[in-house]
């Protein structure tokens, strides 16, 4: 369009022959094949990839969760238990002396130092020959502790 040219709103509204839908049959047949050619769209991913650690496999120790409230400060996890033989879902751990059977998606692998591994003995052995001597605690007629600071002890 070019300014101050004429405008020919013919030629934008008279029907061309080689429109589809001037004949009902063939749009019917149209609409019938689009129709069965849709595909419908799945609500959420199909194949969702499934998390899981490569380490779990060839661990030695294991952690547990802690499957209770928890107080502030306190361990999500319990542990470490050493894993025995697994299985291809489920682990089988040395629980409190005890062995458990336990689901491979509840655990977690872990990393161990392997001085502390090899030496499952404790590091502190108290020397018996040394003795501690406790000063009797006071308590008052009542049943309370007596408790004097630092700077009237002596």
């Amino acid at each position: 369009m070019v300014f101050g040219v004429p405008l020919k709103l013919g030629q934008f509204l008279s029907p061309s022959n080689n429109c589809f839908w001037s004949n009902p049959l063939n749009y019917v047949e149209r609409l019938r094949s689009h129709v069965q050619n849709l595909q419908p769209h799945p609500t959420r991913p199909v194949f969702d990839p499934i998390f899981f650690l490569a380490d779990l496999k060839t661990c030695s120790s294991i952690f547990l969760p802690l499957g209770a409230v928890r107080k502030p400060l306190q361990p999500i996890y319990v542990g470490p238990f050493k894993a025995l033989p697994r299985d291809e879902k489920t682990f089988t751990i040395l629980q409190n002396g005890q062995e458990s059977v336990v689901s491979m998606d509840r655990v977690k692998p872990a990393y161990l130092d392997k001085l502390v591994t090899e030496n499952a003995s404790p590091v502190f052995h108290p020397n018996p020959s040394v003795r501690e001597t406790k000063k009797p605690i006071s308590v008052t007629h009542s049943g309370r502790h007596v408790c004097f600071p630092d700077r009237y002890k002596v």
